[in-house]
Order: structure tokens, then C-alpha cells, then sequence
């Protein structure tokens, strides 16, 4: 009694204080706007497990508006927010967990896929750990570990672009200050790369070759097994590889000319730019006038034209192509078929798989639209996934006799956007990010710009209005609503109260037991009590 005595004097001190305040904190609504955007986007709602349906007898809620929220359905279950958008500490059933001071900091950790991800002051500093990897970026520093349980393993580190050091996945550490000297490994996909003054003198390493610079990329000398190269650019240059081809090039990019010595390939190509061009194989056969303007290519997996680039485009062969640039085109290749309408603006893309189509559009920046199904094939239908992709099935071919669809994504921007994967589903109104939202928005961000939000996981749905300034929750038997701070009501199975202004005048049942409050403390009861 004297506890909850306290407490009504706490509370009737704070509301007067913050009575017209009009922001609402949203049990587990940041949820949505913390936490569910990664889990719809990172990992599937079944992770989430049966803890989620919880007993609504496990369900606890202290709600001061804006000022504090706390919302408990278990002990692993449970969210708390303070300050509207500001504050939020969330634990998921499954493990999974946020915590976030916005827009300062935030921590997210997901159990689905071992990931840990902070964020200061989103973009201007983040750290990420995952599958024993871990990127840390502050400003222009950055360090990538590859192995963080091996303190000997590779890693490289930068303040870009002045200083690089690290250590190679040979063991051997590297340093460089750019332009003056150093030596790097595992950069930009050389193996090693030295230099000195550069761009005076610069030589790396790639593919089992050595390439010396000079001044580059004047002159380049490069050597290999089976390979030969030189230049003086633009002057001359010289490209030997034995057995594939020998390239030169004559005051680049005025001349340059190929003859390749592959079996059933062999024959010659040239370019005088910007006037002709030809080439002459086993199995091609093209012709250019005034490059790259005019191009028509005919050979026996692949007849392309173009007359002239970009207008009109035309290929067909293992890829089909037709594009009347800017107003429409459409590309197909492999299952994936791709249309513009009104470059760049219109933009549809449809991809087949054994198992899966998916299907998007986007009218930039304003509307976007992607439908995930997870589909049964009838050839494929008795197969596993391994037989169907080593036996190479045509599934364009073969009628869909299943279909479900597992995600989809809708928004039409600034004003609304709505994504579902399964049976769990968002909706956000304001949506200020163009085009699809990115995980590091959703969790830094985006609370401070929703002023509406409804969502369902598994058994759990909340409406959220103004950060809570209206809102109404249902898990199971229990339902709760509130306007705050004039009014809030919550019913369970054999319970229901409600209470103006927190308790200026109140209602509270419990099976028979009733009671009537009045200016927080005076309370009349009647029926039958406990």
C-alpha cells in the first residue's frame, strides 16, 4: 500500500508537469522502427520462435507517455522507451536486442546471424562484428579484421587516402603514407602494391604478374608466366598473352588492334577511332562506324546491334536485349528480366528461380514495389535443390503449380510504406527516405520522421499515432488503448479498467471485485470482493 501509494504521488506530480506535452512512447513500437525493419530485411520471422506468443498474464506495462514507457511480456521479451524517438532498450524473444540513445548512439544485435552492429552518430562512425569479422569506421578511419579470435590474422586498417598499414594473409605487415612512399597488401585486388612519390614510381602485384610504373601510367612495364606487357601511353603499347592474344594500341585511343590465337576463336580486331572498326573471327563477325555510335555483331551465341548507341540497342542470344533509349527497354538474361520506362525514372525487374520469382517496379523517387513468392514448379516439384540446379532446368519453362508469397515491400514516398515477410507485416506514415529504406536509417533515424505506425508480429499488433500521443495494442486476450494524457483503458480476460487523466476519475474490474476512483485516491467498491 505505501508503495503504491508513493508511486500515485510520483505520478500525479509528473503528470502536471507534462500535461501538455503532446508525444507518446510506443511499447515495442521501435520494433518497427528500431529492430524490425533488420528483421524484416536480415532474417525470417520464424527465428523469432513460439516465445513470442506469449500468455497475456506475462504481459506488465508502465506508460508515462513520452517521458518513460515500459511494456514486459516476458523476461526475455520487454521494451523501454524514454523521450519519444529518443530512447529505446528492446529484447527480442529470441535474444536478439536494441539499444539506442538517437541520434548518438545505437547498439543492435541480432541472434539469427551472430551480428553485432554500433553505430555513433550514424554515418559518421559504426562498428560491425560478424561471422568473426569486424569493421570499424570512424570519419575517413577504417580497420577490417578478418579473424578476431586470431590476433596474428590478416587485417587492414586506413586513414584514407594519407595512411595504410596492415597485415597480408601471409603474415607480413605493411605500411604507406600516400603520395610519399610504402607498401600495401591485399589492396584493391593487388596482391601487393609499392610506390614512391607516387605516381613517380609505382609497381604491385596480381594474378602471379609483376607490373613496374614509371610516372604512371605513362610508362608500364609487366611481366608473367606467359605474359608480356609494355607501354608508353598514349604513344605505343604492347599486350602478349601467349597462346590468347597479342594487343597493341598506336596513339591511344586513336589505333588499336588485336589477334587472338585461341582454337576456334583465332582472327583479328581493330578500331581507328573515332571513324571504323572490324572484327574478323572463327565465330564473329563486327562492324563499327563512327564508334561507339554504330555496332552491328553477328555470331553464333550472341547478334548484337546498336544504331546508333544508346538509342537503340538490340541483342539475341543467351542474352536478349531491345532498347529504345530513353523511352523503353527491356533485358533478359538467365531468368532475370529487366524494363526501363522513361530512363531514369521507371524501372521493373522480374527474376525466376528454381524456387523463387520475385518481382519489382519503381517509379523513382516517388513509388516502389517488390512481391517475393516462394513457388513449386511442375518438373521441379519432386526434386530437391541441389538436383535442379545441377540438372540445369529451363524453369521458365515449367508452370508454377504452387505459389506463397513470403515478403513484400510497398512505398510511396514521403508519405507511406509497408513491408511484410510472412505473416508479420509495418506500416509507417511519414517514410522520408527515397526508395528503399536502409537498416542503418531504420535504426537511427526513421522514428524521428514516423508520426504514424501499425504492425503485427506474430501475435502482438500495435497502432501508434504521434510517438504515442494515441495508441492501441492487442496481444491475445489483452487489449490496451490510450490518449494520452486524457485517457487509457486495458482489458484482459476477467479485467478491465480505465482512467482519466491517470487516475482523476477511474474504473477498475477484476472478475466480480469493482471498484470507482475519484482524484486518484478515493475509491468507492462495490460487487463482490476478494
Amino acid at each position: 500500500m505505501k508503495n503504491n501509494f508513493f508511486l500515485r504521488i510520483c505520478l500525479f506530480f509528473i503528470l502536471c508537469s507534462t500535461f501538455v506535452v503532446g508525444s507518446y512512447a510506443e511499447g515495442f513500437n521501435k520494433y518497427t522502427q528500431a529492430g524490425m525493419s533488420d528483421m524484416l530485411q536480415e532474417q525470417s520471422f520464424s527465428d523469432v520462435g513460439d516465445e513470442s506468443k506469449v500468455s497475456i498474464l506475462h504481459v506488465e506495462a508502465l506508460d508515462l507517455g513520452f517521458v518513460f514507457d515500459d511494456f514486459t511480456l516476458t523476461e526475455k521479451a520487454s521494451r523501454t522507451g524514454a523521450v519519444g524517438p529518443f530512447y529505446d532498450l528492446i529484447n527480442f524473444p529470441n535474444g536478439s536486442k536494441f539499444w539506442g540513445v538517437r541520434p548518438f548512439y545505437t547498439y543492435s544485435y541480432n541472434s539469427h546471424n551472430d551480428r553485432t552492429i554500433r553505430n555513433v552518430i550514424w554515418p559518421l562512425a559504426s562498428d560491425k562484428e560478424f561471422n568473426d569479422q569486424r569493421l570499424t569506421r570512424i570519419l575517413t578511419y577504417y580497420k577490417l579484421d578478418y579473424e578476431v579470435s586470431n590476433p596474428y590474422s590478416k587485417y587492414a586498417a586506413s586513414v584514407f587516402p594519407l595512411l595504410f598499414w596492415g597485415r597480408s594473409n601471409v603474415g607480413k605487415g605493411y605500411f604507406a603514407l600516400f603520395p610519399l612512399a610504402g607498401r600495401m597488401g591485399n589492396f584493391l585486388g593487388m596482391s601487393e602494391l609499392e610506390f614512391f612519390l607516387a605516381p613517380l614510381y609505382v609497381k604491385y602485384r596480381t594474378n602471379g604478374m609483376t607490373s613496374s610504373n614509371i610516372l604512371w601510367p605513362i610508362f608500364n612495364y609487366t611481366t608473367g608466366k606467359g605474359v608480356k606487357r609494355y607501354r608508353v601511353w598514349p604513344l605505343y603499347g604492347r599486350n602478349i598473352n601467349e597462346d590468347i592474344w597479342a594487343k597493341h594500341f598506336v596513339l591511344w585511343p586513336i589505333w588499336t588492334d588485336v589477334t587472338y590465337h585461341l582454337e576456334g576463336g583465332k582472327g583479328y580486331s581493330f578500331i581507328l577511332f573515332p571513324l571504323y572498326g572490324q572484327t574478323r573471327t572463327q565465330n564473329q563477325s563486327t562492324t563499327w562506324v563512327v564508334p561507339p555510335l554504330f555496332r552491328f555483331t553477328f555470331s553464333e551465341p550472341q547478334d548484337l546491334i546498336n544504331c546508333p548507341w544508346p538509342f537503340f540497342q538490340y541483342m539475341k542470344g543467351t542474352q536478349n536485349k531491345l532498347y529504345f533509349w530513353p523511352i523503353w527497354g527491356t533485358k533478359e538474361r538467365e531468368g532475370i528480366r529487366r524494363d526501363f520506362y522513361l530512363w531514369p525514372l521507371m524501372y521493373r525487374r522480374y527474376t525466376q528461380r528454381p524456387t523463387m520469382t520475385q518481382a519489382s517496379f519503381q517509379f523513382i523517387p516517388f513509388f516502389y514495389y517488390e512481391n517475393r513468392l516462394e513457388v513449386v514448379r511442375e518438373r521441379a516439384a519432386d526434386l530437391s535443390s541441389e538436383d535442379m540446379f545441377e540438372e540445369e532446368l529451363d524453369y521458365a519453362n515449367y508452370p508454377i503449380v504452387k505459389s506463397e508469397s513470403k515478403s513484400k515491400y510497398v512505398k510511396i514516398w514521403p508519405v507511406y510504406s509497408y513491408r511484410r515477410l510472412e505473416e508479420n507485416y509495418a506500416v509507417r506514415v511519414l517514410d522520408l527516405w527515397p526508395g528503399r529504406s536502409w537498416p542503418a536509417l531504420e535504426r537511427n533515424y526513421a522514428p524521428f520522421w514516423t508520426i504514424y505506425s501499425h504492425y503485427k508480429l506474430e501475435n502482438l499488433t500495435t497502432d501508434t499515432l504521434l510517438w504515442g500521443l494515441w495508441r492501441y495494442r492487442t496481444i491475445d486476450d489483452y487489449k490496451a488503448a490510450s490518449l494520452f494524457p486524457l485517457y487509457n483503458q486495458v482489458r484482459e480476460t476477467d479485467k478491465f479498467k480505465w482512467n482519466v487523466l491517470y487516475g482523476l476519475v477511474g474504473y477498475n474490474r477484476e472478475d466480480e471485485a469493482k471498484y470507482i476512483k475519484f482524484l486518484y485516491f478515493i475509491k468507492y467498491r462495490f460487487g463482490e470482493q476478494k
